[in-house]
């Protein structure tokens, strides 16, 4: 479990300096998708090792999609990039995006896509980027034991009302009360 772990929190970190960097000077390329099934879940790899499934849960329609689909297209070009080198230590990764676009705070749908990608076996689960939908998601991942690393900002997406702390949520971005200050 710490190998998954470990490779996850270097899957978001190199994400974020991929995300972060310019490709001036580079041509794109095409990688090719690895081989899934009707559905698109990745099958295992050359040597029978099982997939990494890590959930991804963003805005992805509405007048608000381009906070879920800018990300998600870069993971999903990430992911396909590792999975046509041999993916993560032998390991495909499966990224599975759920559109959570509620508004007025609503957070059902990130609940159940969150109950689905637990009962589907995820490793992770990142996003979403809304406090209320990421303090419900990190509620269940902690229960599952689930690694989730959104990027809400309020407290109580790491930290539980009575003040103890949510062992498998990692926020990566500032709290609310940071942002006041700037």
């Amino acid at each position: 479990m710490k190998k998954i772990v470990a490779f996850l929190l270097t899957f978001v970190m190199l994400f974020t300096m991929v995300a972060c960097s310019s490709a001036s000077g580079s041509n794109p390329t095409t990688v090719p998708k690895p081989s899934g099934d009707a559905s698109g879940a990745i099958s295992e790899g050359s040597d029978g090792k099982e997939p990494i499934i890590v959930g991804f849960l963003g805005w992805s329609s509405g007048p608000d999609a381009l906070y879920g689909l800018v990300p998600q297209y870069l993971m999903e070009d990430y992911v396909d990039k590792i999975n046509a080198e041999g993916g993560w230590n032998g390991h495909m990764i499966d990224l599975r995006s759920y559109d959570i676009s509620g508004t007025g705070g609503d957070f059902s749908e990130a609940v159940n896509a969150t109950n689905k990608l637990i009962q589907e076996g995820a490793h992770a689960i990142l996003g979403p980027s809304n406090s209320a939908q990421g303090t419900a998601v990190a509620e269940l991942c902690n229960k599952a034991g689930i690694l989730h690393i959104p990027s809400s900002a309020a407290q109580l997406v790491t930290v539980a009302e009575d003040g103890t702390v949510r062992d498998y949520t990692y926020r990566c971005g500032p709290m609310n009360e940071d942002l006041g200050n700037l």
